[in-house]
């Protein structure tokens, strides 16, 4: 089976794209401005959230315990990274899911608005 290198890589430099913005949009709504980080550090928090993604799946073979274990390390990866406390950790990744699945399922939102 051949991997097709050239779409994989477009699709994840799409989704660090997406991601990035999604954390910098949530940020916005949570932190005060001198809490906030810049763009390119969003980006590199996204792929640290991403290498962690990749190896606890690599790692946890049950998707509902990877699901919990990566929530936790992904809202200590935020609250760690824009140095706030719990709830807008919880909160900045809260908010950073819902608008990704929003993204996600807007093509199919619309259709459904649209019939």
């Amino acid at each position: 089976m051949e991997i097709p290198f050239k779409e994989v890589s477009q699709s994840t430099l799409a989704n660090f794209i997406v991601y990035t913005i999604v954390i910098w949009i949530s940020q916005k709504l949570i932190l005060p401005e001198e809490k906030e980080k810049g763009v390119l550090s969003i980006l590199v928090l996204t792929v640290v959230i991403s290498i962690v993604h990749f190896v606890l799946r690599l790692l946890i073979p049950e998707f509902w315990i990877w699901l919990v274990i990566f929530a936790i390390a992904g809202i200590g990866l935020i609250k760690k990274w824009f140095d706030v406390d719990w709830p807008r950790g919880i909160a900045i990744g809260a908010i950073s899911a819902v608008l990704a699945q929003l993204l996600a399922y807007l093509p199919q939102i619309m259709e459904m608005l649209g019939s």
